[in-house]
């Protein structure tokens, strides 16, 4: 069957809740069936910013300085300059499944080849990180600029900071946030924003704290020998398996945060041995991601890791690393939780335990950044990803409701 072409986006006619809650489904599903892992996002920016022009708002695109893509920059009509008081950041790429793990809905080890919406929730690779909270950032800006939509173009202009003039707001749509995350890193180094919202799934509560993190690969190499003697040998496989056990003592467990939890190291991966030989295995690897909290910095964990895989014959190569942050005095977790407040949600804090793009922006000197957004984080690169219809509704309702209190200096 020949998939067909997707429809033009269409506007937001009412914000009432009936119209946004399907609104928001059709154009969730929209950016979620044209795929975009990390590296592809053209055809998904594309639609994206068709859709912002259809809800009245300007894109433009944000290139990284070897000319590749790095973000879609959305702002109110009229507006110009680098420089913004409020951002909404989502990222527009995904992970990507393995092929053959892509099949019909309603398997639970299979991503549905194509996402699909039932029973209240939208399903299916993206819906939840994060195409769903994309269109929830353009719904909010476009419903704020509305009530806005009267001002002189040179009220709203950005990085303008004179008497009368509007707080300039955004919604910035990057990409690569899934694998190494240039486009923040661009984002953060081309304009100049003092703080931002992070949209990624917390359940709609404000995350004003972020685990940071270090992924390392630790490599044991021993010797082989025929497997009916493995005393003739040594088992690198074992060396390493006693190193995964021994990560649960180290003691950066120690360190602990009230939204965060425990310091941790974990193990994504082992491998080793030859599936076709008989053989003791000369060589393993483990690769271990390492969660940091306030109090555990990179560099102690790195040194904690290396003298760990040291004591089993071990050498350690750091991969990536990023310090933990935390924003919870500041205004805009606050400001955040009333406006979740007006829009009939409860608050609640909470930490973000994964890496996002607010890792970057914190890095480049935004002032103030706070994770938010629907769904369970959970479910996301999972093949049973999903986000509930309702929770996209309130979260654009609470975005529009802060956007609005920015917009009228009320933050």
């Amino acid at each position: 069957m020949t998939e067909q072409p997707p429809r033009p986006p269409r506007p937001l006619e009412s914000s009432a809740e009936p119209a946004l809650a399907a609104w928001l489904r059709d154009e969730t599903l929209a950016l979620a069936r044209l795929p975009s892992p990390s590296g592809t996002e053209g055809a998904v920016a594309e639609r994206a910013s068709a859709l912002a022009r259809t809800l009245g708002l300007e894109a433009r695109p944000l290139r990284a300085g070897d000319g590749t893509l790095a973000a879609v920059v959305v702002t109110p009509p009229g507006a110009r300059g680098d420089t913004f008081d409020l951002v909404l950041c989502a990222h527009l790429d995904t992970v990507a499944p393995p092929p053959e793990r892509v099949g019909p809905p309603l398997a639970d080890d299979r991503w549905p080849a194509r996402p699909y919406a039932g029973g209240g929730w939208v399903a299916g690779l993206g819906t939840l990180d994060d195409k769903g909270g994309v269109v929830c950032a353009l719904a909010a800006l476009a419903l704020s600029a509305g009530d806005h939509g009267g001002r002189a173009e040179g009220d709203r202009r950005a990085g303008d900071h004179g008497q009368g003039a509007t707080p300039a707001t955004a919604v910035v749509l990057t990409c690569d946030e899934e694998e190494g995350g240039s486009g923040s890193a661009a984002v953060a180094q081309s304009l100049r924003l003092e703080r931002a919202v992070v949209i990624e799934p917390t359940g709609l509560a404000v995350a004003a704290a972020s685990a940071g993190a270090l992924e390392a690969e630790v490599e044991f190499t021993g010797l082989a020998a025929h497997g009916s003697l493995p005393e003739a040998g040594d088992n690198a496989a074992e060396r390493a398996a006693r190193f995964v056990a021994d990560l649960a003592k180290l003691p950066l467990a120690a360190a602990q945060h009230p939204l965060l939890g425990r310091a941790r190291a974990s193990c994504l991966e082992i491998t080793g041995g030859w599936r076709s030989l008989y053989t003791i295995p000369d060589r393993a690897r483990v690769r271990v991601e390492v969660r940091l909290v306030p109090g555990c910095s990179g560099e102690r964990a790195e040194a904690e890791l290396r003298l760990a895989a040291a004591r089993r014959g071990g050498r350690v190569e750091v991969l990536d690393r990023s310090d933990p942050w935390s924003c919870e005095g500041c205004e805009l977790a606050r400001a955040l939780e009333q406006a979740l407040a007006r829009a009939g949600v409860e608050p609640r804090r909470t930490g973000m335990p994964s890496w996002t793009d607010g890792h970057n922006l914190v890095a480049g000197g935004c002032r103030e950044v706070v994770v938010f957004g629907p769904g369970d984080l959970a479910l996301a690169h999972t093949p049973t990803e999903r986000v509930e219809l309702r929770e996209l509704v309130l979260a654009t309702q609470a975005l529009a409701e802060l956007v609005r209190d920015v917009s009228l200096r009320r933050v």
